[in-house]
């Protein structure tokens, strides 16, 4: 047994992160931030593109990369082929679960050796499903991240790239916005319209909502809180340690990596099904 390990759990456990964001959303800066927070509890990010999976099936695997806007149709139309072809809303997530134990077994050597500090960030997911299937499989070592950009913003920085892509200039001034409520959905603006302002710049006696952005309250007892652990040692205060930090919620990996198991194994029987032949 791992000397980290207690009861099915270890100390410091994989975690999976997955990045909930429209097209056009500055997921760098995001992972940017996530990976800082990760550093200082001496965890290592391992940063996953979903939909770069496709490539690695025949099918889809000389799909155009460049320019970025043929690269974003391309990719797009594949993602959506992938998921009617097996019939599952959340097939590019079974891209992801087959990545993480990819990129496992190349730290461990072992498909079933957790790497522990080790967290891994899908990038990015776009359908509830994809959301519900990691959560399933992963429990409480899954967490979601949204990221919220308004639309003209999005626009704005997919032109910048688009163009950078082709060599061509354009104007900058790039913004990320991520809401807790109201969320973009949200009715509160139509029911309070002469009041509050969300996106809109507006001067009087509305109030602007300002965009929220980090990890969500409720998971905040999840990953950062001392919560149960003990505050002192006698009479001195037990300072918090970033690098002995671990997480607080308990949940043996080998639960996980059963059911991570299960999901390849449906996974590849659903490409056999359907005639998609891996890359060798």
């Amino acid at each position: 047994m791992n000397n980290q390990e207690q009861d099915g759990v270890l100390k410091y456990p994989e975690l999976v992160f997955g990045l909930v964001g429209a097209v056009g959303t500055d997921n760098e800066k995001i992972i940017g931030a996530l990976n800082t927070a990760l550093s200082r509890v001496k965890y290592n990010l391992v940063s996953i593109h979903l939909i770069e999976g496709v490539r690695q099936i025949e099918k889809w695997s000389t799909i155009p990369t460049k320019p970025l806007d043929d690269r974003y149709d391309s990719h797009m139309d594949a993602g959506n082929e992938f998921r009617e072809i097996l019939n599952r809303g959340d097939a590019l997530s079974l891209l992801g679960i087959g990545a993480i134990s990819v990129e496992r077994e190349k730290a461990t050597g072992k498909l079933k050796t957790p790497k522990e500090r080790t967290a891994y960030v899908l990038r990015s997911l776009k359908r509830p499903e994809e959301v519900m299937e990691l959560r399933r499989v992963y429990g409480k070592s899954f967490f979601a991240l949204a990221a919220y950009s308004a639309k003209s913003k999005r626009l704005e920085r997919l032109a910048e790239k688009i163009a950078s892509s082709r060599e061509t200039s354009i104007s900058h001034g790039i913004a990320r916005l991520a809401y807790i409520e109201p969320y973009p959905k949200s009715r509160a603006t139509d029911l309070h319209d002469d009041s509050i302002s969300v996106e809109d710049k507006k001067t009087g006696k509305h109030v602007t909502f300002q965009s929220f952005v980090g990890v969500a309250p409720r998971q905040y007892s999840n990953l950062f809180s001392l919560g149960d652990l003990p505050r002192k040692q006698g009479s001195k205060v037990i300072k918090w340690k970033p690098e002995d930090a671990s997480p607080r919620f308990a949940e043996s990996p080998f639960a996980y990596l059963h059911r991570e198991e299960e999901e390849l194994a449906t996974f590849d029987l659903l490409l056999t099904q359907n005639n998609l032949i891996p890359v060798a």
